[in-house]
């Protein structure tokens, strides 16, 4: 997402190329944000990505999303210095954990006969864990849908402003004509790349724009007392937008044969790539931000009206290609219609974007529910299980110590997410539309 992340690559069993497939660029940061595949047929391919470099940046492409626009604020309430470290042993994390993911992988397609498996998903089924990982994993989309929406509903007040109409409303007009809109597509294959490269334009353009034009100090509105309680849901929002696992498989499968091994070297430089403008983000960033970093614009001004603008396009990018997955792998793994998916998928979702709606909260629950334990955990339990490693071994003592991290990001950072929502509906009076 970082997802983001957040963000989700769709590999349709229709679609014979899954890079091809529209390539979620979010959220999250991100994650997952996950990747996804209609079932494991869907896994031949046509290798496509020749350099480590060119993997690299469709990675950071994947996980550059929404997520970014709430981490100045997270950094904010853990204080900038703080944030930043985290933001760094974040990513040093995700790297362990990419490497250890892609080990997995290259066993487990050695052991079961296997063509190169696409993404987490699919690894989870030769593997101990599926059920967890398949809750987690839809759980992940839903969640991350409803903050695309909620999002959507701001950046159009932001583009329409003075926007009068009701959030309630506001967001199930939108997500109708979303799903409405992804059912008609029935995949976005037929576009190619040009979705991921117009959406990762489109949310960086956002950010710069919301640097540019920030408001003085003096403008903006006095800071709000910081409860110690917040700190675990920001802890989980940062590594929301960091995570960087979302696409990895589907990049790796992608790559030619004699690039494929160089993966790691992949996951490095996107690390590196989106790592470097997080943090040039965090550091430009006013010292006083407002949980949706497009807020620090000037309601009515005509650069939030563009940045609105751009933002919109990004989300319902996002949110199309998400429905299209969610869709299709819930579909084809229980046998259910996709337009009966795809309506009970629009009642989730738009419960979700109003029962939750402050951004910061629903990014920080994303990150500690599902980002986490998708992204990090996960991962080196697989690897751990494919190697039939000794956990006493250096791996084994990393896995323990990852696992116990991620349980503790985890249940903080759900319990701080619920606080602080309930703690945002008894205190405030403003909707998705103009929260601030």
């Amino acid at each position: 997402m970082a997802s983001d992340h957040p963000s989700i690559a769709v590999a349709m069993e229709d679609d014979p190329q899954p890079l091809e497939a529209a390539t979620l660029l979010s959220p999250s940061s991100s994650g997952p944000s996950f990747n996804s595949s209609s079932s494991p047929s869907s896994s031949t391919s046509t290798p496509s990505i020749t350099s480590p470099w060119a993997a690299g940046l469709l990675i950071s492409a994947e996980v550059v999303g929404t997520g970014i626009l709430a981490l100045p604020f997270f950094c904010s309430v853990i204080t900038k210095p703080w944030g930043l470290s985290y933001l760094a042993l974040n990513i040093g994390v995700n790297y362990y954990a990419g490497a250890r993911l892609t080990q997995a992988a290259s066993i487990v397609e050695q052991r079961h006969h296997v063509p190169p498996i696409l993404d987490l998903l699919e690894l989870s089924q030769l593997t101990t864990l599926p059920n967890l990982t398949l809750t987690i994993y839809y759980t992940n989309l839903i969640l991350v849908m409803g903050s695309y929406l909620l999002t959507i509903s701001t950046s159009f007040s932001s583009l329409l402003y003075p926007l009068t109409v009701p959030s309630s409303i506001l967001t199930f007009l939108i997500v109708s004509i979303l799903v409405a809109l992804s059912l008609r597509l029935n995949s976005m294959a037929k576009l190619g790349k040009a979705p991921t490269y117009v959406s990762i334009t489109t949310i960086l353009v956002v950010v710069l724009l919301s640097l540019i034009g920030a408001k003085t100090t003096a403008d903006q509105p006095p800071p709000t007392a910081i409860s110690p309680f917040q700190i675990p849901g920001s802890l989980s929002g940062i590594s929301f937008a960091v995570s960087s696992q979302k696409l990895l498989l589907n990049v790796r499968k992608s790559m030619d044969s004699s690039s494929k091994l160089k993966i790691n070297e992949a996951l490095f430089v996107a690390l590196a790539m989106y790592g470097l403008f997080y943090v040039i983000t965090i550091l430009v960033a006013p010292s006083t931000v407002p949980p949706l970093l497009l807020n620090v614009l000037k309601d009515g001004s005509l650069m939030k009206r563009i940045a609105g603008l751009l933002l919109s396009v990004h989300l319902v990018i996002s949110f199309t290609i998400n429905n299209q997955c969610l869709c299709h792998s819930f579909s084809n793994k229980f046998n259910v219609p996709s337009s009966k998916v795809a309506f009970a998928t629009c009642f989730f979702v738009w419960a979700v974007s109003n029962g939750i709606p402050f951004f910061e909260d629903l990014t920080s629950l994303i990150g500690a529910l599902t980002t986490v334990p998708l992204t990090l955990a996960l991962p080196v339990l697989y690897a751990m299980e494919a190697e039939q490693s000794d956990w006493n071994g250096l791996h084994g003592r990393m896995a323990k110590l990852i696992v116990f991290v991620s349980v503790i990001i985890t249940v903080s950072g759900v319990l701080s997410s619920f606080w602080k929502i309930n703690k945002d509906w008894t205190t405030t009076t403003t909707t998705a539309n103009n929260y601030k």
